[in-house]
């Protein structure tokens, strides 16, 4: 599984767009079963409400993107974390699916 922000760098209380890519441990494309995602400060504590968030999960293999904005993005670190299930064809049988993506948000100037 594979996540990033759009963004090089994310400004507080503005827009960022997260892409997630599902993938096995192989590296090849799937679609997950279900998928949900959270977002937490360094700790723990969930922000602005953003707690397992079903995931619209598309019909066919694809990356996603989720759009994080406004008080979704108080200045610090940030964890966006996706849990969910996907079917393993080599062991043929439902696995789970975790990743996380760790990002900074900065004040902008004047603000701290």
């Amino acid at each position: 599984m594979a996540i990033k922000t759009l963004s090089n760098e994310v400004i507080e209380y503005s827009t960022c767009v997260m892409v997630l890519q599902f993938r096995n441990e192989d590296g090849q494309q799937i679609l997950p079963i279900s998928a949900n995602w959270s977002l937490m400060d360094r700790n723990g504590n969930i922000i602005n409400e953003k707690e397992d968030i079903i995931i619209d999960l598309p019909s066919e293999p694809e990356t996603v993107y989720v759009v994080l904005s406004g008080n979704d993005l108080p200045n610090g670190y940030l964890y966006f974390i996706i849990d969910g299930t996907y079917y393993n064809n080599i062991s043929e049988s439902t696995e789970p699916l975790r990743d996380s993506c760790k990002f900074y948000v900065r004040s902008i100037a004047g603000d701290e």
